[in-house]
């Protein structure tokens, strides 16, 4: 028997398909099959960087990752809440934040206090308030109302009371930094290094240990970054669903110039309104949601471009960029304006009336169309703002911007030194905002590996670390002339955190990549039709998924797991395949006897594992050559139909509507590089021998002054 060639039958599946579409539409755009569709759905989710839809995660890989949350949320509880009420004595600006949270938990608006009363105050005396007299505060107070949570739970002459919000916020941002650290690598080994660099570090520790406003808006940072992580996941999955099926053109792309379009964006909403929360606990709130704002837009732009828009920038602005913004900036300024409301319903707060006042005295009101609430609002953030860029005090421990990733100006928070003491007795006490210096020093080197292996692969991964860096630190390079501290860069660490395990992940090659090559529309169509006369199958190859990383050899041999590895390629090297397009029945004379034996034959090559490529393999590992290996088993128990019944149909709306079965797709804990281990397991030692040679340091633990000396290894540090 003489088959037909490879170049036959793609020039007559060409001509066969095209003609097809033009009876079924009578237009010039393709609609695939629901099958059809599925798999070029699959291709797309490749190339914006998704898992297939058939995939999902194993119960093993997700119990490790609860399992490692639930661990370092422990490590992190305990390192924060061990001894939290000592020192009992109002520490740095506890002054102002425990003090105005007690007033809003009491009087619903910030009070003001006599001076030098923290003493009277620790030991539960508050005759010191005045209830009747506004306080003037620069911070809006959301903040200090969840601090006021744990005063309301605790007590407020306890430091327990004081620092619960600002402990269990600590606890919650390791947590969250392990599940954006999984869903960012794909690693436990990552994220458990992720993980521990926050939970270990002294800045972190020493910040939930205090009733400060900063640790809180590192956590709504990042519960704010965790909801554009899944806002990219969402809007890409809706970008691939609907290019693959709907109208597409002779190229695979949306038939629509334009492409999609993309309203609803239910965690863009939710990061919106965290970002403007945050704001309202400290205006440096406002950073992030701008820098976010920008990437969500830059993501829209490689998203349509990737999915083959043909107009993509001008799509990637009107029909993504304008409705993102719609989404992300209107509902923070709701958020922001809400974190206010218990100004605006007390007549007593700081300016509350400043404008019915003004207006007395025959002065002019900011804007008096609007009434006289919100002109004494629109004052009060003038004043407000005059402030914070007119603050110049010089203070012993002020730092610069540039200063704090190497942690070269940290805090004394709190220092006791009982000379009294004889020698050798416990004479100091000391509480040093210095951060996990294996943390920070590595994290510096990390960042710019960060900035140059993301600029290499173009790895949006890395460009979301350098985003976060410049919503959180960039901007304070800009006020070199204004008293800020190194604590601020508490906001900064889950980026630290998050580039150290980048870096170590991709060097060890660990960490999976980020995106799959695309294979054009013309070689899917080569690959995936079929009709009932001719079919093109591929055979799958360990080569054809060697850019993946997937290894062959590390998988189970049971139902041919090593012939269909690599049909995981999201789309791109599926074996058992339905038709690309499903045309109605085709009349032909040929031997039916013949036929048949023609497309067992084919069948048979389809399944062959005995090629060439495989052999060549053999003897070299993939893992020592393609890094980012990501073991995933493919049960074959549930593959694709061969809609072998629909081929014999006469009705093609019938088989237009044929159904197919998703595989089961496992995904299981990536492959562990030797490296990968150890670079690990390097850095978890040193961050443990650091933290605990610090943490006495870090919680005011009484110490000797030899034991305090041997901590204080610059200058700048004592």
């Amino acid at each position: 028997m003489k088959k037909t060639s490879l170049e036959e039958n793609t020039k007559e599946m060409n001509t066969y398909t095209k003609s097809t579409v033009k009876i079924r539409s009578g237009m010039n755009f393709r609609k695939l099959s629901p099958s059809a569709a599925a798999l070029w759905e699959d291709e797309l989710r490749g190339r914006l960087g998704l898992l297939p839809l058939a995939t999902t995660f194993s119960t093993h890989y997700k119990r490790i990752g609860w399992a490692l949350t639930l661990t370092l949320g422990l490590v992190a509880a305990l390192t924060r809440f061990f001894h939290i009420s000592h020192p009992h004595k109002i520490v740095f600006d506890e002054t102002y934040y425990v003090k105005d949270a007690y007033s809003l938990l009491h009087h619903g608006f910030e009070a003001r206090w006599d001076d030098d009363i923290n003493e009277q105050f620790a030991n539960g005396d508050y005759s010191a308030l005045h209830p009747d007299s506004a306080e003037r505060v620069v911070h809006p107070p959301l903040g200090k109302w969840l601090m006021a949570i744990g005063q309301a739970l605790f007590g407020s002459d306890n430091g327990l009371g004081w620092r619960f919000t600002t402990a269990i916020a600590g606890v919650i941002a390791v947590m969250f930094i392990v599940r954006i650290a999984l869903k960012l690598f794909h690693s436990p080994l990552m994220a458990g290094i992720a993980g521990l660099a926050v939970a270990l570090d002294g800045m972190g520790i020493v910040m939930s240990r205090t009733g400060i406003l900063d640790n809180l808006l590192a956590l709504f940072f990042v519960i704010a970054l965790w909801g554009i992580i899944k806002d990219r996941e969402y809007i890409r999955s809706r970008l691939a669903h609907q290019v693959a099926h709907g109208h597409l053109n002779d190229k695979g792309q949306p038939y629509d110039v334009w492409g999609p379009k993309t309203l609803w964006r239910p965690w863009l909403l939710f990061s919106g309104a965290i970002l403007g929360l945050s704001c309202g606990i400290k205006w440096s709130g406002i950073y992030p949601l701008a820098v976010f704002g920008i990437l969500v837009f830059l993501w829209g732009i490689s998203a349509r471009k990737a999915i083959g828009t043909q107009l993509f920038f001008g799509s990637s602005f009107f029909r993504e960029g304008l409705p993102a913004f719609i989404q992300l900036v209107p509902i923070a300024i709701v958020g922001y304006l809400a974190s206010w409301t218990s100004w605006f319903i007390s007549d007593n707060a700081w300016d509350r009336q400043w404008a019915h006042d003004a207006l007395e005295r025959g002065e002019e009101i900011p804007v008096p169309w609007a009434g006289e609430t919100i002109s004494s609002f629109v004052h009060y953030h003038i004043e407000t703002w005059n402030f914070h860029h007119e603050l110049s005090t010089p203070h012993t421990y002020q730092s610069q911007a540039w200063d704090w990733l190497t942690q070269s100006r940290p805090v004394s928070f709190y220092w006791v030194d009982n000379a009294t003491k004889t020698v050798g007795d416990t004479d100091v006490e000391a509480i040093t905002s210095i951060g996990n210096i294996a943390v920070w020093w590595i994290g510096l080197i990390a960042f710019v590996a960060t900035i140059l292996i993301g600029a290499f692969k173009k790895d949006w991964r890395a460009g979301l670390i350098i985003a976060g860096y410049l919503g959180t630190w960039a901007p304070w390079l800009l006020y070199s002339n204004r008293t800020i501290f190194q604590f601020y860069a508490i906001v900064v660490l889950p980026f630290v955190a998050l580039s150290i395990a980048y870096t170590i992940g991709t060097i060890s090659k660990t960490i999976n990549i980020p995106y799959i090559e695309h294979t054009s529309f013309e070689d899917f169509t080569l690959k995936y039709s079929m009709n009932d006369k001719h079919s093109y199958p591929i055979t799958a190859q360990p080569h054809d998924c060697n850019h993946l990383g997937f290894d062959p050899q590390s998988l189970s041999t049971d139902n041919n797991d090593l012939q269909t590895s690599c049909d995981l390629k999201y789309v791109n090297f599926w074996n058992d395949f339905p038709q690309f397009y499903m045309p109605p029945q085709v009349n032909d004379d040929t031997d039916n006897t013949e036929n048949e034996h023609e497309q067992e034959e084919q069948a048979n090559e389809t399944h062959s594992i005995d090629t060439p490529a495989l052999s060549e393999q053999e003897n070299r590992p993939l893992t020592s050559t393609y890094p980012w290996i990501l073991k995933i088993v493919t049960h074959t128990k549930n593959t694709y139909k061969k809609l072998t019944t629909a081929h014999n149909s006469s009705d093609s709306k019938d088989t237009e509507n044929a159904e197919y079965e998703k595989r089961n797709t496992a995904i299981h804990i990536p492959h562990m590089t030797d490296l990968g281990f150890m670079l690990s397991i390097i850095f978890a030692i040193l961050v443990l021998i650091v933290a605990f040679f610090w943490y006495p340091i870090w919680i005011g633990a009484p110490v000797s002054r030899e034991f305090w000396e041997m901590h204080m290894w610059f200058d700048s540090w004592i």
